[in-house]
């Protein structure tokens, strides 16, 4: 089935950006499905020509990758634009053909192409609004054109940044802003309900949080309780961020670990290396935060 995004764009000139552009689209924004990028997406033995045809023929939103190569890639006196059986050239050129949103993405410091250097089919590109991707920016510039993508699809933007999704699934990837913005709201979601708990006991939040100890037996279990619950949405936005910093299990692991762990000794009785192992565990939350990147893939030339 055809995808509505369709991805063009050069390997020699942009293929590192595209892959972290892929990767930044799906599944946060995204199905895969949604995105025709490469190749790879045709099966093997199908007529190639035709599945580009068919995939260009259908598609909704068109990105063009351009790069610093992009407009005089080729030989000497021989450009490939110019050349009307050039794969980009014809990809380009069947989305302007067909009147759909068709979006020019600059990479870095690339200047938009003038018309005048443009083969004919491709001088409407010219007068297309460009969105710029930076690598500095990275995260910030793919969100913002992932928004406008999905909106011109008329879909609604809530992969990702559905609140039960954001806080209590473990699928898909998130930036480092969506990180923060969870990290935060869960600490402040946890302290106003252990408030309204101790509020409600008449023991000072204080006594409630920091000296559980000095409480009575069931009301140590209810603190317990009251606060086990923000281990599970802070370890959804960890393995949504470490996934998209390109990680896996092997970074996830000692936080799961040490999550798991002060948990079980809490509830164990054993409150001051339970506070250990929450103060390992919280930090390493940090650090998780406060890494940048994003994940990228790289296609072979």
């Amino acid at each position: 089935m055809p995808s509505p995004v369709f991805i063009s764009y050069r390997r020699s000139d942009s293929q590192h950006a595209t892959g972290r552009l892929f990767a930044r689209l799906a599944p946060r924004f995204l199905a895969e499905a949604d995105i025709f990028m490469d190749v790879e997406a045709i099966a093997a033995g199908a007529d190639f020509q035709a599945a580009l045809d068919r995939q260009l023929a259908d598609c909704k939103v068109a990105l063009v990758m351009i790069g610093p190569g992009w407009l005089a890639a080729g030989a000497p006196g021989a450009r490939r634009l110019d050349d009307p059986e050039d794969f980009v050239r014809r990809e380009v050129a069947a989305a302007l053909a067909r009147e759909i949103t068709v979006i020019p993405v600059l990479v870095d410091q690339t200047p938009m192409p003038r018309e005048e250097d443009l083969p004919a089919p491709l001088k409407p590109l010219a007068k297309r609004n460009a969105v710029r991707l930076t690598h500095e920016r990275f995260e910030a510039d793919a969100d913002a054109l992932a928004a406008k993508v999905v909106r011109d699809l008329g879909r609604p933007l809530d992969l990702e940044q559905d609140v039960l999704k954001l806080f209590f699934s473990f699928k898909g990837t998130i930036g480092r802003k969506q990180f923060w913005v969870g990290f935060v709201a869960i600490f402040v979601l946890a302290i106003a309900v252990a408030a309204a708990i101790s509020a409600a006991l008449g023991i000072p939040v204080g006594q409630f949080l920091a000296e559980p100890e000095s409480l009575p037996k069931n009301v140590q279990m209810l603190q317990q309780i009251a606060t086990a619950w923000v281990w599970w949405p802070l370890l959804a936005l960890a393995w949504k961020r470490i996934r998209d910093l390109g990680h896996g299990w092997d970074f996830f692991a000692a936080i799961f670990l040490s999550s798991l762990g002060a948990v079980g000794l809490d509830l164990a009785g054993y409150g001051s290396e339970a506070s250990t192992l929450e103060s390992v565990a919280v930090l390493l939350l940090l650090v998780v935060g406060v890494l940048k990147g994003t994940r990228f893939i790289a296609h072979d030339a």
